[in-house]
């Protein structure tokens, strides 16, 4: 090995100016030919957890309310009254908002889904052709859709959220957010090696090479993606600061041993070539560790572990290869300016520095020192025994957004649209519309069990715009009348009328029922129903196994669960249970390499 790598170093000194050059053709032919990493980002609920996990299952039930495969993409908007009820000028110009926005590119359906209760708002699904992530045909449908918010009536507001509207709020965030941490990570970097090495270009040396492994990494990645490798909103914030520090480290290995050799009487090139040879090993096991660790990864089932692991290890690996070409490259056409002003000294005698004597006491006393280890390290990880893994999952908007303001006015005006209300969900073999007794039965049920803070349905207290709710005899009653609410226009035509509430009402049902009556669905508040609570998460395997139990008892065929706590739930499972297989595997690997 070392053979090796003296011969690379030798070549990176002798031809150093066309290994600079070939870095910077291949960035720029990577950039200009190769897609973008944002371009591949995968962020759907599929990509998270497998697709034989029960919130995933869930969610096939939950699709059937909106006659909709998961090829569309959902977007909901929100017109809300300032003050009193919406009146017929506005409600005519929510109308025509909606036929605006129908009439925009990729937009497949509009669905009015009624009047709130209290009568001051109105919302509907817009349905459209674009990816279910944020990318740029997302982003340009959310702006058209906004863009009409203009003109609105006095004391008329219009919002539009959902998940998609949340993630494109979210990405503008966030892309403030990344430039901010890119910035900080830089400005530390800089601080350190300044600090390190009391030199001016050491820093912008260690910089140029992180970037250009950067900016040829990202496109590189994008690429792998047809290898079935998954990429996902995090991969490039994570791969920006990981790329950073790694770079830095490479570059404090061979800055640090290119001083020491000039210190030795060797010239600045002849030093190059002798740090590479000495310290290449070391920096070449010391990324094969991460690569090796982070590939491992790619037997996951998690998505956010399978999509960061293969992707890094990639951007690592270009990182790895920079740091044994084009830095010494650099380092050789600089030679002793990349010291400057400070420069290294020829000693007969060398000296021990402070981590030199710092490092000879803790060898000294080497049992002290793993007691001491064990103890504090150990100390630390206890705080992780019983910790949810939930990945950070979230559904919660950035706060002073539209988005954001969207969900308070759902919050506000719809009863189904509580803080992350789990839906509930029940499907039988053929429709209960003229015989909704069953589902009725399963509405009492559900609130008897006493695992639910609260339980909205069309039968109990809480159903849309209804007191009491309805009986199934109403339903049965209103159905063979005016058929599924999920046809009935916004506002009544001339003809067999009905009490305006009772007409919105009816409407509203379809929330709870599909169209074809073959799935109902209730919108539930767990006992406890916090996202980053241990006991909410433990309780989802009572609350799943009380509908299954409510479904055998009504004659359902299937059931589920789903919201943001099931898929927490599945998600910590399912990450536990990776960690379990791939940290024996990992050390495995390592233990080889080492």
């Amino acid at each position: 090995m070392t053979t090796f790598f003296a011969a690379l170093g030798r070549f990176a000194v002798r031809f150093r100016y066309l290994i600079i050059a070939a870095w910077i053709v291949f960035a720029v032919l990577a950039v200009e030919i190769l897609p973008s990493l944002d371009s591949v980002v995968k962020t759907t609920q599929s990509d998270f957890l497998p697709g034989s996990s029960p919130s995933l299952q869930a969610q096939k039930l939950e699709l059937r309310f909106n006659h909709k495969t998961d090829n569309l993409a959902p977007l909901t908007l929100v017109a809300v009254a300032k003050s009193g009820v919406l009146t017929s000028t506005q409600q005519s110009a929510i109308t025509q908002l909606e036929g605006k926005i129908r009439r925009l590119a990729h937009v497949k359906s509009v669905e009015d889904l009624s009047v709130s209760p209290d009568l001051r708002a109105r919302q509907a699904q817009i349905w459209a052709d674009v990816p279910q992530t944020v990318g740029p045909s997302t982003l340009m449908l959310i702006k058209h859709v906004r863009a009409g918010f203009v003109g609105a009536p006095p004391g008329l507001t219009y919002h539009l959220t959902g998940d998609l509207a949340i993630g494109a709020d979210t990405k503008q965030k966030q892309q403030s957010a990344d430039s901010t941490a890119q910035l900080l990570s830089i400005a530390v970097i800089i601080v350190l090696l300044l600090l390190a090495f009391r030199a001016l270009l050491a820093p912008v040396i260690t910089l140029i090479t992180a970037m250009v492994a950067l900016v040829i990494s990202g496109p590189v990645i994008a690429l792998s993606t047809h290898l079935h490798i998954p990429v996902s909103s995090i991969t490039s914030g994570v791969l920006i600061v990981l790329l950073l520090g790694a770079g830095t480290d490479y570059c404090v290995f061979l800055l640090s041993r290119m001083r020491e050799e000039i210190s030795n009487g060797l010239t600045p090139k002849d030093a190059v070539a002798r740090a590479v040879a000495t310290v290449g090993e070391s920096i070449s096991f010391s990324g094969l560790t991460v690569i090796a660790s982070l590939s491992c990864l790619v037997l996951a089932k998690f998505g956010i572990y399978r999509s960061l692991g293969p992707a890094l290890a990639i951007g690592v690996g270009v990182m790895l290869v920079a740091g044994l070409t084009l830095l010494p490259a650099l380092l050789a056409v600089f030679g002793n300016a990349v010291f400057w002003p400070a420069r290294p000294k020829v000693t007969a005698v060398r000296h021990d520095g402070i981590w030199g004597r710092i490092a000879g006491r803790f060898i000294a006393r080497p049992w002290v020192t793993l007691i001491v280890g064990v103890a504090v390290f150990g100390g630390l990880s206890l705080g992780m025994i019983g910790a949810p893994t939930t990945g950070g999952f979230t559904s919660s908007s950035p706060s002073g957004t539209d988005s954001a303001r969207g969900e308070a006015a759902l919050r506000a005006h719809f009863p189904t649209a509580g803080a992350n209300p789990e839906l509930a969900i029940l499907s039988f073999r053929t429709s209960v519309w003229t015989n909704p007794a069953p589902a009725a039965a399963a509405e009492q049920r559900l609130v008897k069990s006493h695992l639910f803070r609260s339980v909205v349905g069309p039968f109990g207290p809480g159903g849309f715009s209804q007191t009491e709710g309805f009986t199934s005899a109403q339903i049965a009653g209103l159905y063979k009348t005016f058929g599924p609410p999920q046809r009935m226009p916004a506002s009544q035509h001339s003809g067999r009328r009905m009490q305006a509430t009772t007409y919105d009402a009816y409407r509203g049902l379809a929330q709870y029922f599909s169209a074809d009556g073959k799935t109902i669905q209730f919108f539930t508040t767990p006992r406890h129903n916090n996202v980053d609570s241990a006991i909410a998460l433990r309780d989802v395997g009572s609350l799943r196994s009380e509908l299954t139990r409510t479904a055998t008892a009504v004659g359902a065929t299937s059931s589920g669960l789903f919201g943001v706590l099931p898929i927490a739930y599945d998600i910590s499972h399912t990450s536990s249970s990776d960690l379990q297989q791939v940290i024996p595997i990992v050390l495995v690997m390592i233990a080889f390499l080492l």
